[in-house]
């Protein structure tokens, strides 16, 4: 049987499916022999509902935001389940759809999931936790989890940029070791950026990376104007890169991580690519 459970976090994103219930419903349910709805309200919620999954389903379709993303992958991974994984982009800045090609128009999306084409994808571990395109501590790494949620419904993506443009004044400065196949590379960086696809933000920043070859590159932005933005958009090509499958990170001091623009953990990281840990419905191949 082609079961599906459509997992909707109804606190996230732009509230697409407040607004688009009967739009994709309509759509789905043509698609799968049973579609099973979950509403989580919070986070309790929907762990339960992941917990629970039955071994018979066979499609998670998930809608919601970035957050909402990083939570499932994370319960997935928690409780072992490899159901293939559909996306329906309801984010702010909607980085994860954008890594699979996935838009935030609600019609590309469904028509995505209709025209079934599946990729596999790879995840991080990151100590006990797993996340899908991106990590990040020091500058910047704050914002995506510190915008007032009221802020975000009202003024969207840019709730991110004025928040950011404060974090760009603040001269952070943070020493890290990255540890890996046998080196070790040291610096004084204002925030360090693990990315395990090509898009954050809001934009395209690591152009030749993927989330497919079971590399995640690692960012050492140099201290300057704006805190080491600048350079990602005038001259990517001199922010040093590292591409590298497994690492272990050492911070000088116990910062908080921001994995998938939620709050992380705290301090050295144990970092590992799991290649082609979930295969996703996306609008093309991946690499």
């Amino acid at each position: 049987m082609n079961k599906a459970c459509l997992f909707v976090s109804l606190s996230a994103g732009t509230g697409v499916y407040a607004r688009h219930k009967k739009k994709i419903l309509d759509t789905l349910r043509p698609l799968f022999d049973e579609l099973e709805v979950v509403e989580a309200i919070d986070l309790s919620d929907g762990e339960k509902a992941i917990k629970e999954l039955g071994e018979d389903v066979r499609t998670l379709l998930i809608v919601g935001g970035d957050g909402t993303f990083y939570q499932v992958i994370n319960w997935l991974y928690l409780y072992g389940k490899k159901p293939l994984i559909a996306y329906i982009n309801g984010g702010t800045l909607g980085d994860v759809g954008k890594n699979f090609g996935i838009s935030k128009n609600l019609h590309r999306a469904l028509k995505v999931i209709k025209d079934g084409h599946l990729s596999s994808f790879d995840i991080v571990k990151v100590g006990e936790k797993v996340f899908a395109y991106m990590g990040a501590v020091g500058s910047y790494s704050v914002v995506s989890y510190k915008v007032d949620g009221k802020k975000k419904k009202r003024l969207g993506r840019l709730s991110y940029y004025f928040l950011s443009f404060r974090e760009a004044f603040k001269g952070k400065r943070i020493h890290v070791a990255v540890e890996y196949e046998g080196r070790t590379i040291e610096a004084d960086v204002p925030f360090l950026l693990l990315l395990n696809g090509r898009n954050v933000g809001g934009f395209r920043i690591n152009k030749k990376g993927s989330i497919q070859d079971g590399k995640l590159e690692v960012y050492l932005p140099k201290p300057g104007l704006f805190n080491g933005l600048l350079p990602f958009f005038l001259s990517p090509n001199k922010v040093e890169r590292i591409s590298l499958s497994k690492a272990h990170i050492r911070l000088d001091s116990s910062l908080t991580w921001c994995f998938d623009g939620e709050e992380g953990g705290r301090g050295d990281l144990d970092v590992e690519v799991l290649q082609s840990a979930f295969q996703i419905y996306s609008s093309s191949d991946l690499r």
